[in-house]
């Protein structure tokens, strides 16, 4: 299980160019061949993880759990509450209002403030006004909480803890999970996951993290991924 965002792909300020190597894909890919299940779960929507990725017959969760799409099917969404929805979208038109246009990204189940690539000082006085004008939206079925570069008002209820517990749940017993994540919207997965397989908090290693491992950028993500098929099938000749 893996987060995408500066953990399959490098962190952008242009979003649509996050895009993960061409050998992480085929990291991917040959993991996915030996029946190994495979999942992405993201923030971003199922369907622009899909492009992003490729098609790459991989389960994909969005939306931190809102949605999933198995390969070759169609994406399932989670029903989001109307009151949640509502709260969504007067956030949405409080942060327009304010002058944010060009830093907000509306989704179904989120709406987030980016603030990668402004300057230090803009950006921390930015997510200061977004924690108090998103503040008063926070209640019950809606989290503000930060993420690595910005702020997100997401709906409450579906997380990556839930949705590691339940792929874990599908797999026979005696399954290693593995999860692999670089932000706190990873976190809930850690503590979920941490007692019954691998942890590993990707980034800056003085980050507090409930992970038992770290490695420090997608590159080291990719070495992982790529020796993977190493160890499962034992053979030292898989092409790297």
């Amino acid at each position: 299980m893996l987060d995408y965002d500066g953990t399959l792909a490098p962190l952008r300020v242009e979003r649509d160019r996050a895009v993960p190597e061409r050998r992480t894909r085929e990291a991917l890919q040959a993991i996915a061949v030996l029946h190994e299940p495979v999942v992405v779960i993201s923030g971003r929507p199922v369907e622009q993880l899909r492009v992003m990725l490729d098609q790459l017959p991989v389960t994909m969760v969005g939306e931190h759990g809102w949605e999933q799409g198995e390969p070759g099917a169609p994406v399932v969404q989670h029903a989001l509450p109307d009151d949640t929805a509502a709260r969504l979208e007067l956030a949405r038109r409080a942060a327009l209002a304010a002058g944010w246009k060009d830093q907000v990204e509306a989704k179904r189940t989120s709406i987030v403030l980016h603030t990668r690539g402004l300057a230090p000082a803009r950006a921390a006085a930015l997510e200061r006004d977004g924690r108090t004008l998103w503040g008063r939206h926070e209640r019950d079925g809606v989290w503000l909480e930060p993420v690595d570069g910005g702020l997100e008002l997401r709906a409450a209820g579906r997380g990556k803890g839930e949705v590691a517990w339940e792929l874990m749940q599908r797999e026979p017993a005696g399954t290693l999970p593995v999860f692999i994540g670089d932000d706190a919207t990873d976190e809930q997965a850690f503590r979920v996951l941490r007692p019954h397989g691998v942890t590993i908090r990707v980034g800056r290693p003085h980050m507090p993290t409930a992970a038992e491992w770290r490695l420090a950028t997608p590159d080291d993500v990719t070495s992982f991924l790529l020796n993977w098929p190493v160890v499962v099938t034992g053979s030292p000749s898989w092409p790297r």
